[in-house]
């Protein structure tokens, strides 16, 4: 619950509306952030750092 009001205010502060509630699964949770960060660093050219730090570069490129 506080990571996806933490998510939701970064939302909000961006002018964006609040993610569905993901009903406690820490997974979903995760997805949710890792999509954030991917919006976030994706024009800065900071993602592929992103997927090492995530050890998701094999399953995703």
């Amino acid at each position: 619950p506080q990571a996806m009001a933490i998510l939701n205010d970064l939302r909000a502060d961006a002018g964006l509306g609040p993610l569905p509630d993901p009903g406690g699964s820490a997974d979903a949770v995760l997805e949710y952030l890792l999509h954030e960060r991917f919006a976030e660093l994706f024009l800065e050219g900071q993602r592929m750092n992103d997927l090492h730090r995530f050890g998701l570069v094999d399953d995703l490129v």
